[in-house]
């Protein structure tokens, strides 16, 4: 689950749920499993993503659901420091702060409310301050940020100040067949990619075990025209000549960030020929990625190749995230990421 992922994630459980529990690692110090910002959330049978198992999930689990079941006269929210090599006998031997904060249904509009903004602006500021037991939020929408969290004392308050960026990659993958499914299962586990599933036949089997469930469309071409620039696309449909027109839509049009296409070498060679003849080689060479998957990962299976694909997926997402420019240095915590103003904050932000 991403930085931003718990948001919609909390809205569909408090559709289902009365109360839920946000588990944030608010700060570390040292060698911890994960980094600040992490987050999970805590139904009263489900949970949500991971703040790194072990004994530290595991307490931090029991004292949610306590405070889930709390009621209104109980703190709407609880920091709790762990030292977890002497505490939990765990071997990483730094300490993390956590902020774990009840939400109810009549948190539904505010979250709603942060979603869309998030989803206009791309990028907002959301504080949350702890006042003897209740919390207060403020929203400060953002041009362009990156995503860090900071915890510090205001009096006798907490303050959890959080940039939150949807850098959720749009990932359209044209075909629900064997492949597809198989992708789709391992994609459901993993942050980082907003999935758009496409095939124009009926009810396949094992469907609805693979995840979300897909969308028939009468012109999967119409699609690629619509998907928004920068997205992944991954073209597998049942028709090659179908997979050819995806592939040439998607080049013609130039703005995605990837077309990976399922292929042997010869279908790879035959599409790079006719993409010659209809004028689209450079931009063949620039964004078509024919066969698909890791090299040295070998393997027909559905399984073997959904596994080497989302590896490839999630290699092209990380380098992404390298490339976007590095935050300005600033002495006042200013929000634009981990610079020099903002680690100390972090480091010492503890209750």
């Amino acid at each position: 689950m991403s930085r931003t992922q718990w948001i919609c994630q909390a809205i569909e459980a408090l559709e289902r749920e009365a109360a839920l529990v946000r588990i944030v690692i608010a700060a570390t110090r040292g060698s911890t499993p994960r980094e600040a910002g992490t987050s999970m959330l805590v139904g009263g049978r489900d949970q949500w993503g991971t703040i790194g198992g072990g004994r530290l999930e595991w307490e931090a689990l029991a004292e949610a659901r306590a405070l889930r079941d709390a009621g209104a006269l109980q703190p709407d929210a609880v920091l709790r420091e762990w030292i977890l090599g002497p505490e939990l006998g765990q071997c990483c031997g730094g300490r993390v702060t956590l902020w774990s904060e009840r939400l109810t249904r009549a948190s539904l509009p505010s979250l709603k409310a942060l979603s869309l903004t998030l989803r206009n602006t791309g990028a907002l500021r959301l504080t949350t301050t702890l006042e003897a037991g209740a919390l207060r939020r403020d929203v400060t929408p953002l041009r362009s940020a990156v995503a860090q969290i900071r915890l510090a004392a205001d009096g006798p308050h907490r303050v959890l100040t959080e940039t939150l960026v949807d850098d959720v990659q749009p990932l359209l993958l044209f075909g629900a067949g064997h492949v597809g499914q198989a992708i789709v299962r391992v994609l459901r586990e993993l942050p980082g990619f907003d999935l758009h599933w496409f095939d124009t036949r009926d009810r396949l089997p094992g469907q609805d075990e693979a995840g979300p469930r897909h969308l028939q469309v009468d012109d999967p071409v119409a699609a690629i025209t619509a998907a928004p620039p920068g997205a992944l696309l991954l073209v597998m449909t049942h028709d090659h000549a179908m997979d050819y027109d995806l592939c040439r839509a998607a080049l013609r049009q130039g703005d995605a960030a990837w077309l990976g296409l399922i292929a042997s070498q010869s279908k790879a060679a035959r599409f790079r020929s006719r993409l010659s003849h209809d004028g689209l080689e450079a931009a063949g060479k620039r964004l078509l990625c024919a066969p698909i998957g890791l090299p040295g990962i070998d393997g027909k299976s559905p399984a073997v190749i959904a596994v080497s694909v989302v590896a490839q997926l999630l290699a092209l997402a990380q380098a992404r995230r390298a490339a976007l420019p590095a935050p300005r240095d600033a002495a006042d915590g200013c929000g634009a990421g981990d610079c020099a103003g903002c680690r100390p904050a972090l480091r010492e932000g503890r209750p």
